[in-house]
């Protein structure tokens, strides 16, 4: 009975929960995140009865949570998939709309654009349709702008979006974070109130509606969350604590999700789905690219348009400017678009080209010309060349194998450039292009050379062909009559010029000078022709290692008797040959002493035995030579060295050669010549006939005495010719030799060589010297030059003074730069030895080889026709030109000159005498002859000896007159003059004073005359007469042509004052002098008749104007023309009309400079010649680098000026070769620079075609044409000239820049066209815009199918998580009434066993 009420009251229990359970589930069956409960019950333990075990009943073991963690995760994930497409459908739809709109969208504004533009085509010179068509332009700026404002706004509402997204995450997090504090007080799951685990999942399955979330639990049922890819990252709920998100907008326009935002910031760049996820996925998928791609469309929209505009002409005739531009402070280029100007007449509708169809052509074939062309970057397109022209900057280019070549660079059209070749192999090359096949510089390509060379991958365009036309050519023949040079060049540069208040005037120009390298070798050959200087091709350079010193006018005759001592420094010893007394055989003599001394040089006479020359020394540095004659020294010693053999070359000799002339019966009397402007007569009157040899010793001699020195030689070459030498190498004219009878002599054949100085004016100079700046000197140290050893120096001034001191052969100085000049004024080596210590330059110890310079020689100078007054006075170099002629004619001796007051005069039979005697004139006036008791006293300088002369007038009657007195002291100093060896001197008594005057040469100069009293002691004198001038201290005269010529000493006597000074008669009638000059002519004889006086001479010049020319050697004397100021201190007009200056170098160069038909600079430059192999054809050849390095030079490809063109460079021939680059300047803009230009296209036949530089006729391309194309296209420099159809042959098309901005359409028409042009995607800017709109819709409608899609994923998941955890009605109904049915049932089982139970006790 018990077991029976027990189990049915502990059904009673189990089924009350049971029914509880089910009646909970029913009332929550609407509650959100609600899991269904079920009970679950277990029979409680049976008991053992007998053999048997019976059964105790049921009891309630749990009420389980219904709860699938696979379906819960399954629906968070669809959760977040579906919530993520929901701000794709709404903001996509939006955008979509927006950018469609008629009235807010891009395409209507685009129509009104192109049509505005097609009207304004229609009509380019209305205003009305300019403003039209601007004002249409705005529209499309404001167009752009209005749209990137809306895409703004939902830019900003997208941001508002993810920032509420964030706030709610934060939210649930925290939330999570609760729950998890509660769960953690139970251990175990099943301890967990289910009501809080159905709060952690609605939880989590509301943020994943929002993001999209990894979700770990622990066994207690607490959670972790993270928004990363794995639980590690973006953990925002750990446990019981949460960290907040947040939005980064630090980077403008760039929204960021960042984890612990104020904390340890971690980026959430990975969280995805969700609402966020959605948000995030419209901005990068629609948003972003909408408005990068409107930018982007604004972007390129804008550059067309303003790249047409940019192309074309305005109606002011200018070129075009932007049409629109973008506001640089407004980061949006959409929003930043703004129209770039407001004047309708800067539309640019006319083309920048125009092509016109010259009148004579055939066909009727059409042209239009478009710019097409880019603008290069870059100055050279090899990165590796820098702009450091030093060959320690160059690059290596090698050239072996089977190629000829190595590409260089390609040089951008408009740098400027010099490009170096050093190191080059003979035979190697620098060669310049042309794209087209034009060569510039360089030599003339091979065949082979041209079929590698000429392939478009090396620059050239498809068909270019090769032409050396315009190769090397200069001035008119030049390519486009550029300036370019290949070769060595020097160039005039300019210098600072302060007046005297220091104020800066015009630059002085300096001629130009060009510098070699140190040159130690002259071992090598050159060919005749190969190496060009200005133009003038040099003979061939022979090779050789011997030295040669020349020893000029110490012939035998001066040796003889003597004793001769010869020094020289080889190689740093010092050697030395003396002969003690010259003899016959002093060849041999000196000989024997030069081999005693191991120079390794033999002596010889040269030059009609008047020079001495000692050759040899192969291999040998010989410097500091010296050459003694008893113990004078000789004057004229020259050195030879490799540097001096090439400036003698450079420089070359100048030639009169006379062939087979004869003597006759009577000779020669006279030989012109004109050296350097200077006139030579050589009076060969009283020579003796004889063998021609005698003839060119006399000949020598008097050329070389009128010259002045040892550098004209006269030789005999093949037996019956005269040939006459200028080492100088002056310019030779007007030689001859004129028969002392008409008729009997043959004056023979001249023919001139002039030398290459003379044709060029580029004289070569050795020099050779060592500058170390003062402060790097170092006094303790020791310096050995030449092999001596200089010492004895503390300071700078002693170090100087010691080593000019030495026997080293050098000269030290310092100058105005603090540097140390020391220098071998021989031009040759010096040598810097070695020691231990180093040396006081502190300089590295070598042999310092001599160099060369080769300067422009600037000698003349111009004076206009039209200035000159040959009535005024005129001094050159202090030399008056003013003279007072008289012609003798037929008239009779004697003559006489009257001059001064009272009138004295002298007298002579002949006009040679007469002018002799004029210049040796003296006088000494107003003589008074004292009283009895004194003598008379006159002492004198006589031919540079001082006489003393004393006569005593009381010898005379005492009645005797003055005149008297006078006439006989006279005639007593006339005794003592011949007394004293002095003959030939006139000393005549006239008007109170003594003359003196002689025709011998004779110097004479009075110095006083006195009366002294006899017998006194001291002497007592008295002045008894005044000294005049000298004739000669103020005027000078000479005989010309049987005539008497007076002139004056001083610049400023006019030659009116001349002839009034002087009376001249003959046979005591007076001759009028003659008139002054009265033409050019004239007053060119005059000048040229005192050149030695005033190193200058004259000529007329090709223009009929004065040339004044400077005879010195080296062309550098100033011309100083007079005369000065006056004695009131002003200026004095003078016969030329021009400021009386010294008219140095840098006026005559300005003066050259003016002239542009005159070459300005020094260009070395190669030449071609004819190689002659025995058996073999001949070859043409060229000079090349290797050439000029051995001369010390650099070559060059000088591409100053720049070219309208690329140029292409390359290197040619076998080996390495090193290239060196300086350049300036940026590259042209192509564009403009073809604008300027006048282009003609000629079709020379039926398929081919010239392209041809109008303004100079240069062509500058000739290519191929193919007839059968129906519409031709010709392209040069980014010209694309298109033909309607084939032209016929000499049809011819002009392409030039347009300046008429009203009257032509084409540059509108190409802005019409731009409608339909593709843009950088393929398609025109209105298709752009719409596949932007397409883009955009399909995404829209991707994201609606999307969400249509998942929306039935996220029903099956609910439907899913339902069917576990939901409350279904129908079985709670079901379990409600088995439940209750087991309630009942145990309830009746229970009264039964009550009942049961009463019986029982009733029954008891």
């Amino acid at each position: 009975m018990s077991d029976m009420l027990g189990i049915a009251s502990n059904g009673i229990g189990a089924y009350q929960r049971a029914l509880s359970t089910v009646a909970n589930n029913i009332s929550n069956v609407n509650t959100e995140g609600y899991s269904r409960q079920d009970v679950v019950l277990k029979d409680t333990a049976p008991k053992k009865m007998a053999s048997m075990y019976v059964g105790t009943g049921v009891m309630l073991s749990n009420i389980k949570r219904q709860f699938d963690a696979f379906a819960e995760s399954n629906l968070r994930n669809s959760t977040s998939d579906l919530a993520s497409q929901k701000p794709m459908v709404d903001y996509a739809k939006r955008v979509m709309d927006i950018m469609g709109d008629k009235s807010i969208g891009l395409s209507s504004a685009l129509d009104n654009f192109f049509a505005a533009a097609s009207s304004l085509s229609a009509d380019p010179a209305s205003t009305v349709q300019r403003t039209s068509f601007l004002r249409s332009a705005d529209g499309v700026a404001s167009r752009f702008g209005e749209l990137n404002s809306q895409l703004d706004l939902i830019a900003t509402e997208t941001s508002e979006g993810i920032k509420s997204v964030a706030a709610q995450v934060n939210t649930l997090t925290s939330q999570l974070a609760l729950i998890n504090q509660s769960l953690a007080k139970s251990p175990t799951l099943e301890g967990q109130p289910a009501e809080l685990l159905d709060r952690r999942d609605l939880t989590l399955r509301q943020l994943s509606d929002l993001v999209r979330t990894k979700v770990s639990f622990t066994t207690n049922g607490t959670v972790n969350v993270s928004l990363g890819t794995t639980m590690t990252q973006g953990l925002v709920v750990n446990g019981n604590k949460a960290r907040p998100i947040g939005v980064d907008t630090s980077v403008v326009g760039k929204l960021e999700l960042v984890l612990d935002p104020y904390g340890k910031t971690e980026s959430l760049a990975s969280a995805s789905g969700g609402q966020l996820g959605g948000y995030q996925s419209f901005i990068s998928q629609v948003l972003e690219p909408a408005q990068k791609n409107l930018s982007a469309l604004a972007q390129t929209f804008v550059a067309e348009a303003n790249t047409i505009q940019k192309n074309g002409i305005d109606g002011y005739g200018q070129m075009g400017a932007d049409l629109f531009g973008f506001d640089h402070q407004i980061a949006t280029p959409a929003a930043g678009m703004r129209l770039a100007m407001n004047d309708g007449m800067r539309v640019a509708t006319a083309a920048q080209f125009r092509v016109s169809e010259n009148t004579a052509n055939v066909t009727s074939t059409r042209a239009t010309v478009k710019f097409t062309g880019t603008t290069p970057t870059t100055q050279l397109s090899n990165a590796n060349l820098v702009n450091n022209p030093n060959k320690s900057a160059g690059v290596t280019f090698k050239v072996d194998g089977a190629r000829e070549f190595a590409a260089v660079t390609t040089l951008s059209a408009g740098v400027g450039a010099t490009f170096y070749l050093d190191d080059a192999e003979p035979g190697q090359q620098l060669q310049v292009m042309t794209r087209d096949g034009r060569q510039l510089l360089g030599s003339v390509l091979s065949e082979t050379e041209k079929f590698q060379i000429f392939k478009p991958e090396n620059g050239f365009v498809a068909n270019a062909n090769y032409s050396d036309t315009y190769l090397n050519k200069g001035g008119e023949y030049a390519y486009r009559g550029l300036d370019m040079f290949y070769g060595a060049k020097a160039t005039v540069l300019y210098g600072q010029n302060l007046d005297a208040s220091g104020h800066a005037g015009n630059p002085l120009p300096f001629n130009a000078a060009l510098e070699s390298g140190r040159i130690n070798t002259a071992d090598f050959s050159i060919s005749a022709g190969a190496i060009n200087i200005n133009g003038v091709a040099l003979s061939e350079f022979k090779a050789t290692t011997e030295t040669e010193i020349k020893l000029a006018n110490v012939p035998l005759s001066e040796l003889s008797g003597k004793s001769f001592v010869f020094q020289a420094l080889l190689n740093g010893s010092l050697i030395s040959a003396k002969v003690d007394t010259v003899g016959p055989d002093f060849i041999d003599q000196l000989n024997a002493k030069l081999d005693q001394a191991g120079t390794g040089l033999n002596a010889e006479f040269a030059n009609n035995g008047q020079d001495l020359i000692l050759k040899g020394a192969q291999g040998k540095d010989v410097g500091g030579v010296s050459a003694l004659i008893d113990a004078d020294a000789v004057q004229d010693v020259a050195v030879s060295s490799p540097a001096s053999l090439v400036a003698d070359w450079l420089n070359g000799k100048s030639i009169a050669t006379i062939s087979s002339p004869t003597f006759g019966s009577n000779g020669f009397k006279v030989l012109n010549a004109n050296l350097g402007g200077v006139p030579f007569d050589v009076d060969l009157s009283g020579f003796e006939m004889g063998p021609l040899s005698q003839l060119a010793q006399k000949l020598q001699e008097k050329l070389r005495a009128q010259d002045g020195s040892a550098n004209l030689s006269v030789t005999v070459e093949g037996g019956d010719q005269l040939k006459i030498t200028d080492a100088l190498g002056r310019e030779f004219k007007g030689f001859g030799l004129v028969p002392a009878q008409v008729g009997d002599a043959v004056a023979g054949n001249v023919n001139i060589q002039n030398s290459v100085l003379s044709k060029t004016h580029v004289r070569a100079e050795v020099f050779s010297e060592v500058r170390v700046p003062v402060a790097q000197l170092q006094m303790d140290k020791p310096l050995i030059l030449n092999g001596q050893t200089i010492s004895g120096y503390a300071s700078v001034d002693e170090l100087v003074d010691q080593i000019n001191k030495s026997s080293a052969g050098l000269l030290a100085s310092l100058n105005a730069d603090g540097q140390l000049i020391i220098e071998s004024p021989q031009g040759t080596s010096i040598r810097i030895g070695s020691t231990p210590d180093g040396n006081a330059l502190n300089i590295q110890p070598a042999t310092y080889s001599p160099q060369v310079r080769m300067v422009q020689v600037v000698r003349d100078m111009r004076v206009g026709r039209a200035d000159i007054d040959f009535k005024k006075p005129l001094s050159i170099n202090g030399v008056n030109f003013s003279e007072a002629s008289y012609s003798l004619g037929t008239s009779s001796a004697p003559y006489s000159v009257e001059f001064g007051y009272p009138a004295k005069s002298v007298s002579a039979s002949t006009a040679e005498d007469l002018a002799k005697a004029l210049n040796s004139s003296a006088t000494v006036s107003a003589i008074q002859f004292p009283a009895s008791g004194s003598t008379m006293r006159l002492e004198m300088d006589v031919a540079g000896k001082a006489l003393t002369f004393n006569w005593n007038p009381n010898a005379l009657p005492a009645n005797a007159t003055a005149a008297e007195k006078l006439s006989a002291f006279a005639t007593s100093v006339s005794n003592q003059l011949i007394a004293n060896g002095v003959a030939g001197v006139n000393v005549s008594a006239q008007a109170g004073a003594l003359v003196f005057s002689n025709t011998a040469d004779i110097a004479i100069r009075p110095l006083a005359v006195n009366a002294v009293e006899i017998g006194s002691d001291p002497e007592v004198k008295t002045t008894a007469g005044s000294v005049d001038k000298k004739f000669s201290d103020t005027y000078y005269a000479t005989e010309v042509d049987g005539r008497v010529v007076i002139s004056s000493n001083k610049g400023d006597i006019a030659e009116a004052d001349l002839k009034n000074t002087f009376v001249l008669k003959a046979n005591g009638d007076e001759i009028t002098a003659e008139p002054g000059a009265k033409n050019l002519s004239e007053l060119v004889v005059r000048i040229n008749a005192k050149y030695d006086k005033s190193g200058v001479v004259a000529s007329i010049d090709e223009y009929g104007d004065l040339k004044l020319s400077t005879t010195d050697v080296k062309g550098t004397r100033d011309i100083s023309i007079g005369p000065g100021v006056d004695a009131d201190g002003l200026y004095a007009a003078n016969a030329l009309g021009i400021m009386p200056a010294d008219y140095g170098v840098a006026y005559r160069l300005e003066q050259l400079l003016q002239d542009e038909s005159q070459l300005h600079d020094v260009r070395i430059s190669f030449g071609s010649y004819v190689e002659q192999i025995e058996g073999f054809p001949p070859v043409t050849k060229f000079g090349d680098p290797a050439d000029l390095a051995n001369l010390g030079l650099r070559t060059g490809a000088y591409i100053e000026g720049g070219c309208p063109d690329d140029l292409l460079l390359f290197v040619t021939g076998k080996g390495s070769a090193n290239v060196a680059a300086g350049f300036s300047g940026e590259p042209d803009n192509v564009r403009d620079s073809l604008r300027s230009q006048s282009l003609s296209v000629k079709f020379t036949a039926e398929n081919r075609y010239n392209i041809i530089d109008a303004n100079t006729g240069t062509v500058l391309a000739d290519r191929q044409y193919d007839p059968s194309v129906l519409e031709p296209v010709i392209e040069f420099n980014g010209l694309q000239i298109k033909l309607s159809h084939a032209p016929a042959v000499g049809d011819s098309y002009k392409i030039d820049g347009n300046f008429d901005g009203l009257g032509n359409n084409v540059n509108m028409l190409d802005m019409v066209d731009l409608n339909k042009k593709p843009t950088e995607n393929g398609k025109t800017i209105a298709n752009t815009y719409i596949d932007q709109i397409n883009n955009v819709g399909n995404l829209a409608q991707q994201a609606i199918i999307t969400q249509q899609a998942l929306t039935v994923v996220n029903d099956q998941a609910i439907a899913a998580r339902d069917k576990v955890s939901g409350v279904n009605l129908d079985d709670e109904a079901a379990a409600l009434i088995r439940y209750q049915q087991a309630y009942q049932a145990c309830a009746k089982a229970l009264q039964v066993s009550g009942e049961l139970f009463d019986s029982i006790v009733q029954i008891r």
